[in-house]
């Protein structure tokens, strides 16, 4: 089981929502898991006292019998040494990956190791996808946000040609009947060929035409 803590500090109430979740683990599954965690700040003090070594260099790990079978937490100090190593190892390139919070490839002092080219690649894919559901849930909110201010403008007008008179003497006209689906039709071809004649008119004509 792999774990991001992405919203601070891993300490005693993160460690707390872990265990909850490895036992959620353990019970579903009947085996206790082992627990990778990347933490994007800071370890705090009451977590690091109780480091362990492991037979990785690049990690820590802290007690965790009765809930995990490894618990490793891999930091900024613990991957320095490793982070001379050319290529990167998988998991000190992941490490490094969410430590380093680059927002570019190019940014990064590893840029050439294929691990972290992976990571981006990924990390480009998700983003691209997200921005163009998000664009375009925009523009269909755009869309109806003009169309509620069309009907808006269409109702004010609406009322006050009701309710305002020019003449006492003058009765207002009857609202217009609804148009048929033939008029409806006739009225948008109408306005293409309109529209057809605009763009012709203003075309710029060549020496030879004029």
């Amino acid at each position: 089981m792999t774990k991001v803590c992405k919203y601070g500090t891993i300490n005693l109430d993160f460690v707390d929502r872990l265990l909850g979740y490895s036992l959620f683990v353990k019970k579903e599954y009947k085996a206790k898991p082992i627990v990778l965690v990347f933490g994007t700040y800071a370890i705090g003090n009451e977590i690091s006292s109780d480091f362990e070594e492991t037979s990785f260099s690049f990690m820590k790990q802290i007690p965790c019998k009765y809930w995990a079978e490894k618990c490793y937490i891999p930091d900024q100090n613990t991957i320095m040494e490793a982070t001379k190593t050319v290529p990167l190892p998988p998991l000190v390139a992941i490490a490094h990956f969410f430590f380093s919070k680059k927002l570019s490839l190019l940014a990064s002092e590893y840029r050439d190791d294929p691990t972290l080219q992976t990571l981006y690649a990924i990390a480009k894919e998700q983003t691209v996808a997200k921005v163009a559901a998000e664009q375009s849930t925009s523009e269909v909110l755009l869309e109806r946000l003009r169309a509620y201010a069309d009907d808006g403008a269409l109702h004010t007008q609406t009322c006050k040609d009701k309710y305002t008179k020019r003449n006492e003497f003058v009765q207002s006209m009857p609202p217009p009947p609804e148009l048929s689906d033939l008029a409806k039709s006739m009225m948008n071809e109408s306005s293409s060929s309109i529209d057809i004649l605009r763009e012709e008119h203003s075309v710029p004509k060549t020496d030879v035409e004029s």
